[in-house]
Protein backbone atom coordinates (compact mmCIF):
# COMPACT_ATOMS: atom_id res chain seq x y z
CA UNK A 1 0.00 0.00 0.00
CA UNK A 2 2.94 2.44 0.84
CA UNK A 3 3.79 2.62 -3.33
CA UNK A 4 0.07 3.20 -3.48
CA UNK A 5 -0.06 6.42 -1.24
CA UNK A 6 2.39 8.29 -3.54
CA UNK A 7 0.79 11.22 -1.99
CA UNK A 8 3.71 11.37 1.11
CA UNK A 9 1.12 9.95 3.58
CA UNK A 10 2.46 6.37 3.15
CA UNK A 11 1.69 3.71 5.76
CA UNK A 12 2.83 2.46 8.78
CA UNK A 13 5.55 -0.39 9.03
CA UNK A 14 3.80 -3.92 8.08
CA UNK A 15 4.14 -5.09 11.64
CA UNK A 16 2.53 -2.28 13.89
CA UNK A 17 -0.29 -1.56 10.75
CA UNK A 18 -1.10 -5.16 10.75
CA UNK A 19 -1.52 -5.66 14.34
CA UNK A 20 -3.76 -2.52 14.92
CA UNK A 21 -6.00 -3.45 11.88
CA UNK A 22 -6.40 -7.52 12.30
CA UNK A 23 -7.11 -6.53 16.02
CA UNK A 24 -10.34 -4.15 15.23
CA UNK A 25 -13.26 -5.50 16.44
CA UNK A 26 -14.20 -4.98 12.83
CA UNK A 27 -11.66 -6.48 11.13
CA UNK A 28 -12.87 -9.92 9.29
CA UNK A 29 -10.09 -11.57 6.81
CA UNK A 30 -12.81 -12.35 4.14
CA UNK A 31 -13.08 -8.81 3.23
CA UNK A 32 -9.50 -8.45 2.55
CA UNK A 33 -9.64 -8.77 -1.69
CA UNK A 34 -5.78 -9.20 -2.41
CA UNK A 35 -4.53 -8.95 -6.29
CA UNK A 36 -1.27 -10.77 -6.32
CA UNK A 37 0.94 -10.47 -9.88
CA UNK A 38 4.03 -12.14 -10.36
CA UNK A 39 4.43 -12.89 -7.10
CA UNK A 40 3.95 -9.00 -5.63
CA UNK A 41 1.02 -7.81 -4.50
CA UNK A 42 0.24 -5.28 -6.91
CA UNK A 43 -3.49 -4.17 -5.59
CA UNK A 44 -6.28 -4.54 -2.23
CA UNK A 45 -9.37 -3.35 -0.78
CA UNK A 46 -9.77 -3.64 3.09
CA UNK A 47 -13.25 -3.60 4.39
CA UNK A 48 -14.48 -3.37 7.80
CA UNK A 49 -17.50 -5.64 8.82
CA UNK A 50 -19.77 -2.29 9.01
CA UNK A 51 -19.77 -2.15 5.40
CA UNK A 52 -17.04 -0.02 5.25
CA UNK A 53 -14.41 0.26 2.75
CA UNK A 54 -11.18 1.35 4.75
CA UNK A 55 -8.41 1.14 1.87
CA UNK A 56 -8.73 0.53 -1.84
CA UNK A 57 -5.23 1.05 -3.48
CA UNK A 58 -3.56 -0.19 -6.30
CA UNK A 59 0.46 -0.15 -7.25
CA UNK A 60 1.29 3.15 -10.10
CA UNK A 61 2.68 0.14 -11.98
CA UNK A 62 -1.10 -1.11 -12.37
CA UNK A 63 -3.17 1.70 -12.95
CA UNK A 64 -5.82 2.13 -15.64
CA UNK A 65 -6.26 -1.70 -16.12
CA UNK A 66 -9.30 -1.86 -14.62
CA UNK A 67 -8.01 -3.51 -11.28
CA UNK A 68 -9.79 -0.57 -9.03
CA UNK A 69 -13.04 -1.35 -10.83
CA UNK A 70 -12.70 -5.04 -10.11
CA UNK A 71 -12.13 -4.90 -6.52
CA UNK A 72 -14.60 -2.61 -6.22
CA UNK A 73 -17.18 -4.86 -7.53
CA UNK A 74 -15.78 -7.90 -5.39
CA UNK A 75 -16.49 -5.59 -2.56
CA UNK A 76 -19.90 -5.13 -3.62
CA UNK A 77 -20.91 -8.56 -3.89
CA UNK A 78 -19.48 -9.31 -0.41
CA UNK A 79 -21.99 -7.10 0.93
CA UNK A 80 -24.64 -7.73 -1.18
CA UNK A 81 -24.26 -11.28 0.54
CA UNK A 82 -23.87 -10.23 4.13
CA UNK A 83 -27.14 -7.92 3.15
CA UNK A 84 -26.00 -4.43 3.24
CA UNK A 85 -27.77 -1.63 2.12
CA UNK A 86 -24.89 0.17 1.11
CA UNK A 87 -21.34 0.66 1.35
CA UNK A 88 -19.47 3.78 2.69
CA UNK A 89 -15.90 4.95 2.33
CA UNK A 90 -14.03 8.42 2.99
CA UNK A 91 -12.41 9.57 -0.15
CA UNK A 92 -10.25 13.15 -0.24
CA UNK A 93 -12.44 15.08 -2.38
CA UNK A 94 -9.09 15.80 -4.30
CA UNK A 95 -8.41 12.54 -5.35
CA UNK A 96 -10.05 12.95 -8.77
CA UNK A 97 -8.95 9.21 -9.75
CA UNK A 98 -10.50 7.86 -6.73
CA UNK A 99 -13.97 9.90 -6.79
CA UNK A 100 -14.11 9.01 -10.40
CA UNK A 101 -13.50 5.30 -9.97
CA UNK A 102 -16.29 5.20 -7.32
CA UNK A 103 -18.76 7.39 -9.05
CA UNK A 104 -18.66 5.91 -12.48
CA UNK A 105 -19.42 1.98 -9.78
CA UNK A 106 -22.50 4.63 -9.08
CA UNK A 107 -21.48 5.41 -5.58
CA UNK A 108 -22.36 9.30 -4.69
CA UNK A 109 -21.65 11.95 -2.15
CA UNK A 110 -22.74 12.51 0.94
CA UNK A 111 -22.64 15.41 3.32
CA UNK A 112 -19.81 14.73 6.08
CA UNK A 113 -19.59 17.54 9.02
CA UNK A 114 -16.63 15.42 10.60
Amino acid sequence: MDKAYTDGRGVPDFDHWWTRFSSDTEFDASLCFLVVREEKLVAVALCWTSAFLKDLAVHPDVRRIGLGDNLLRQVFVAFTDRHAPAVDLKVEAGNKPAVALYERAGMYRVPWDG
